[in-house]
């Protein structure tokens, strides 16, 4: 590791997990609420729940398309279950949103 604390990609792909991912995966909605509710950053940060009250989601209309992919890449979306094409929407929007970034 570096002096200003940076790791590369091979050295993070080397390092143990201290998540309790376990503990994670078994937390209710209502736990994390409990315990967010308690902590004054997320209050100073959040300020609550009312800001939740302002948001008005709005989803871009989908456009159906034929497209061919790689066989492993389906594959590879498809291991994580229902909602594989969702996930492939995500990245291919975060991928354009980094690319609009660039250029603006």
């Amino acid at each position: 590791m570096s002096k200003d604390g940076r790791y590369s990609s091979e050295e993070l792909k080397q390092m143990q997990s201290e998540t309790d991912w376990d503990a994670v995966r078994k937390t209710t909605d209502e736990e994390i609420d409990a315990a967010c509710s308690r902590d004054p950053v997320w209050q100073e940060e959040m300020g609550g729940d009312e800001w939740t009250e302002q948001i008005d989601l709005v989803r871009p209309a989908k456009k159906a398309i034929y497209a061919k992919f790689d066989a492993d890449i389906i594959e590879f979306y498809q291991s994580f279950g229902r909602g594989y094409q969702a996930r492939m929407n995500a990245v291919l929007r975060a991928y354009m949103e980094a690319h609009r970034q660039d250029s603006a």
